[in-house]
C-alpha cells in the first residue's frame, strides 16, 4: 500500500505565492502525514476515518453562495459588515464591509509583499505539532487579512461566514488578523454547509495578533452539516496589556477537532477561553487548548462545557504552561460535562505545567448527569420531563453563550441552542 509520504511526493504541489514558506510547510506535512491515534494528542480521535490521502490534493470545486439565502438564515447579517468565503476562498464581490473605517480587509494571496503579512503570516503556526495547519499553509488559495489601525475602536461587529460545499476534497480557509496598539474589534467566524448532508472537509487556520492595549473578541461558531469534518487551528499572540476573548461554540458537524493555542508574550496580558459543545447521534467533538504564560502578571480563564447524548463522544485536553519568567500568573481552567445517557462518552484531561513559583493556578473537570433534585423540582411544577431536562440543559449551557458580546449573534445562538436541546419551551433570549 502506498504511504501518505509517497502519495504526497507523487502529487506534491503548492499554491502560488509565498513559495519558500509554502514548500517548507508541505515538507513538514510530508514528514508527519495525517495524524493517527498513535500520536498522544490524537489518542481519542481517529482522523484517518474522516480524511484519506486521496482527499489531500483533490481540486476544490468552485461554488457560488446565494447571499440572500444566508441572510435569511442569519438575519443579523442584514445591514452588518460581513465577509463570505466560498470553500475558504475570498470573493470581494460577495461581501459587505464598506461601513468600516480604520479596518482594512484584503486577500492574503494578493498581498504577500505587504510588510505586515510578511511579518505575521504563518509565524505562529507550529508545523511539527499541527500537521494539518502546515497543509493549510501550503495549499490555501486565498485568505483574509484584516488590519485594525492603532487607536481604532470598531463598534460594529464583523461577521465571517465560511460556506463549505462539495465532497472528497479539503478546503483551507485562512484568517490573519492584526490589531494594532489600542485597537478594538469583535469578529464572529461562522462555519456552515451549503447542504446539510454533504461530506465536506474543512481545515481552517486563524492567526490573531493582539498588540499593546488592544482588545479582540473572536467568536468561532461551528454550525456545520451532519456529515461534515472540520479540523480547526486558532493561534493568538498577545503583547503588553492586551485582552483576547475567544468563544468556541460547536453545534454541528460529524467530526470536529479544535486546536487552540494562546501565547501571552508580554506583561499584564489577559485571555478568556470559553467553549460549548452539544452533541448527539454519533458526533465526535475534540477540543485541544494550550495556553502559554511567558511573562509576569498575566491572567487566563478557561471554561468549557459539553452536553453529550446518544452515542456521541467528546474530548477535552487543556494544557496551561507557566514558564519560569511568568511570576504572578493567575490561570484557571474548568471542563464540565453532562452525559444524557449511558452510551455517550467523554474523555477529559486538564493539565498544568508550572515552572514559576509565585503563581495561582487551578484546574478541574467534572462528568455527570442531570441533577435529579432539580429535575424533580421542575416536574412538581407541571413541566413535562422533556422540557424539564431541556430547561436544565439550557441553563447549564447558556452561561457560555452569554459571554459573547455581539448581541445579535448571542440571541440567535440562544434560540439555536433551545432547538438543539429539543425543547418545546420558548426561552427568553431578548
Amino acid at each position: 500500500m502506498q504511504s501518505v509520504a509517497d502519495y504526497i511526493e507523487e502529487k506534491k504541489t503548492v499554491a502560488v505565492g509565498f513559495n519558500p514558506l509554502r514548500k517548507s510547510a508541505l515538507e513538514h506535512f510530508k514528514r508527519t502525514g495525517i495524524p493517527t491515534t498513535k500520536n498522544e494528542n490524537w489518542k481519542y480521535t481517529n482522523l484517518p476515518l474522516y480524511i484519506s490521502k486521496e482527499n489531500l490534493f483533490a481540486d476544490a470545486k468552485s461554488t457560488v453562495v446565494d447571499v440572500a439565502i444566508l441572510i435569511k438564515r442569519f438575519p443579523f447579517l442584514q445591514g452588518s459588515n460581513y465577509i463570505i468565503l466560498e470553500n475558504g476562498n475570498f470573493n470581494v464581490e460577495q461581501n459587505s464591509f464598506s461601513n468600516i473605517n480604520g479596518v482594512t480587509i484584503t486577500n492574503i494571496a494578493e498581498n504577500e509583499n505587504n510588510p505586515l503579512v510578511k511579518e505575521h503570516f504563518a509565524k505562529y503556526v507550529d508545523f511539527d505539532q499541527h500537521a494539518l495547519a502546515a497543509l493549510n499553509i501550503s495549499q490555501m488559495h486565498s485568505g483574509i487579512f484584516i488590519h485594525i489601525a492603532a487607536n481604532h475602536h470598531e463598534t460594529s461587529p464583523l461577521y465571517i461566514i465560511n460556506v463549505s460545499s462539495g465532497e472528497n476534497f479539503i478546503t483551507h480557509p485562512h484568517l490573519l488578523l492584526v490589531a494594532e496598539n489600542n485597537a478594538k474589534i469583535s469578529v464572529a467566524f461562522i462555519t456552515v454547509n451549503a447542504a446539510s448532508d454533504q461530506k465536506t472537509i474543512t481545515n481552517p487556520v486563524n492567526e490573531i495578533v493582539v498588540k499593546e492595549n488592544a482588545y479582540v473578541e473572536f467568536d468561532f461558531i461551528q454550525l456545520d452539516g451532519n456529515e461534515a469534518t472540520q479540523v480547526s487551528h486558532t493561534y493568538s499572540y498577545q503583547k503588553k496589556n492586551s485582552v483576547f476573548d475567544i468563544n468556541t461554540i460547536t453545534l454541528g458537524g460529524k467530526m470536529i477537532r479544535n486546536n487552540l493555542n494562546i501565547m501571552m508574550d508580554d506583561e499584564r496580558c489577559e485571555s478568556h477561553l470559553n467553549g460549548l459543545y452539544i452533541t448527539n447521534n454519533k458526533q465526535h467533538v475534540d477540543n485541544q487548548t494550550s495556553v502559554y504564560h511567558a511573562k509576569p502578571n498575566c491572567q487566563s480563564n478557561e471554561l468549557y462545557k459539553g452536553i453529550l447524548d446518544d452515542h456521541s463522544t467528546g474530548v477535552f485536553n487543556g494544557r496551561i504552561f507557566v514558564l519560569k519568567d511568568a511570576q504572578k500568573t493567575n490561570a484557571y481552567q474548568s471542563n464540565k460535562n453532562v452525559l444524557l445517557n449511558d452510551n455517550a462518552s467523554m474523555y477529559t484531561k486538564p493539565q498544568l505545567e508550572i515552572f514559576a513559583d509565585d503563581v495561582k493556578c487551578s484546574h478541574g473537570a467534572t462528568i455527570g448527569q442531570l441533577d435529579d433534585e432539580a429535575l424533580f423540582y421542575l416536574r412538581q411544577r407541571g413541566i413535562g420531563e422533556q422540557n424539564a431536562k431541556a430547561l436544565l440543559n439550557f441553563a447549564f449551557a447558556s452561561d457560555v453563550v452569554e459571554k459573547i458580546n455581539i448581541e445579535p449573534l448571542k440571541h440567535a445562538l440562544l434560540k439555536n441552542l433551545a432547538t438543539k436541546l429539543n425543547s418545546q419551551i420558548e426561552f427568553e433570549t431578548e
